[in-house]
């Protein structure tokens, strides 16, 4: 059977991503706790001072490399964490490829 991620023989499950636009550190329980469930997370941090986004930005790498996720910056105040099985392209997500 062709492997290919476009056969349609092979069922994939479909990645899930939570979108949140924290507004203080106080809220990364919360996001850690989604990466946790095997989600991923598009993160708006345009309301975060300075300090704050640097913070959760510090603790969020933290915990994507002890989960085996990827963490990107997608725009100035946006960032996206996939899981390992999913790879970031321009035109999508792809599961089950090799982490970035």
């Amino acid at each position: 059977m062709d492997d290919t991620p476009g056969d349609a023989a092979m069922p994939r499950e479909k990645a899930k991503l939570s979108i949140v636009c924290p507004a203080s550190f106080a809220e990364a329980e919360y996001m850690t706790q989604t990466l946790l469930q095997q989600k991923g997370l598009v993160l708006n941090l345009e309301r975060m001072n300075a300090e704050n986004k640097q913070r959760l930005l510090d603790y969020l790498g933290g915990a994507t490399q002890v989960l085996d996720y990827a963490i990107n910056q997608i725009s100035e105040n946006a960032w996206i964490i996939t899981p390992g099985g999913v790879m970031q392209g321009e035109s999508g997500f792809y599961g089950d490829t090799p982490g970035l």
